[in-house]
């Protein structure tokens, strides 16, 4: 009796495993589904997106969203921590951006009002780092806000300049992206 049970048991644990790890590659297919499908196209721009998650499923995340009027916002975040959790709150993370930035050219109101949609929705302990630069390909500007994503690097002439955050990441408090967006000329052979 006593050897039945056993193998019952590891069979029952084998197929929960078995479950649990195709629900993460379904979840992993949904994710990768929703990363841009092709790189823009901008006069004078060269734009490139690639993405390696270090897990099945996590919180990164990149897109490129084109508002009503025409403008390209490049958005690049994670959402703290890995696995299935980060990766839905990145899902709606890209939903809520995805419409606020659909018709709001503007990123300093855009990040607010997603820091307070996130204060409702994440976890405790949860948080989103996230940087957005809206190209202005006529002006050779970007504009660009950061809240707590601190990797941002302009290489000009061999020289680097740091695109600092320009205030917390969105989820902890009402008062995270307070700071207004910043503008930075760009000049031919730019790299960000």
């Amino acid at each position: 009796t006593l050897g039945v049970v056993l193998a019952f048991r590891d069979v029952r644990e084998r197929l929960e495993l078995l479950q649990s790890e195709q629900e993460m590659q379904t979840a992993r297919v949904v994710q990768m589904a929703l990363y841009p499908k092709s790189d823009p196209v901008v006069p004078g721009f060269e734009i490139s997106g690639l993405m390696h998650p270090s897990s099945q499923t996590s919180g990164d995340y990149y897109d490129y969203i084109t508002s009503a009027d025409g403008t390209l916002t490049v958005v690049i975040g994670d959402v703290s921590g890995h696995g299935l959790g980060p990766a839905l709150e990145m899902v709606e993370t890209r939903a809520s951006l995805r419409t606020l930035l659909s018709d709001h050219c503007d990123l300093g109101p855009a990040f607010k009002r997603l820091n307070m949609i996130l204060l409702d929705d994440l976890p405790e302990g949860m948080f989103v780092t996230l940087f957005a630069a809206r190209i202005d390909w006529q002006r050779r500007s970007l504009t660009y806000a950061a809240a707590g994503h601190q990797a941002q690097l302009l290489t000009r002439q061999g020289e680097w300049v740091r695109l600092d955050s320009l205030g917390l990441p969105l989820g902890i408090e009402s008062a995270a992206s307070d700071r207004a967006p910043q503008d930075v000329s760009l000049q031919p052979g730019d790299l960000i």
